[in-house]
């Protein structure tokens, strides 16, 4: 929208073409607005984060039925703390969230760590979820319809 009317640049104008240009720009902020309440309404709906919990089981279920690469279903607790509060934490303490025995639970941090499911800055360091895009069409299915062609060859 063109911006009709007011003063320009140094403040130079008319009373009578500032009413029009205020009015002009009272609804280019309401157009600005109102276009910005939709697309956080349209991004909350496509995230459907109230399902996240369930999307990150199914993810952890391939990993342990298909791919078969460690992971394991005992991570959902643990990686859906760390995706909801967005911290980091020990290793030990993601293990001991787990409910496995300790060389178990070494193993399915290993795997989560491999496949980028979780990650951490060092070998012995803290973790922190991760967003690999293997894993992204089953956390955010309606965002990205074709990862799922996209990680076919994974």
């Amino acid at each position: 929208m063109a911006w009709t009317g007011g003063s320009d640049c140094c403040g130079n104008g008319c009373a009578r073409s500032s009413a029009l240009g205020a009015s002009t720009l009272w609804k280019l902020i309401e157009d600005s607005l109102d276009l910005g309440i939709d697309q956080v309404a349209f991004m909350r709906s496509m995230l459907n984060l109230g399902a996240i919990e369930q999307r990150i089981a199914a993810c952890l279920s391939f990993e342990q039925e298909s791919v078969k690469s460690g992971v394991r279903l005992e991570a959902l607790r643990p990686l859906h703390y760390l995706f909801v509060t967005g911290l980091e934490i020990e290793r030990g303490e993601f293990k001991r969230m787990t409910g496995l025995g300790d060389r178990t639970a070494v193993n399915l941090v290993s795997g989560l760590v491999r496949r980028g499911l979780l990650r951490s800055d060092t070998v012995q360091g803290k973790v922190r979820f991760g967003l690999p895009l293997h894993a992204l069409r089953f956390y955010f299915p309606a965002l990205w319809p074709e990862a799922e062609a996209d990680t076919a060859a994974l």
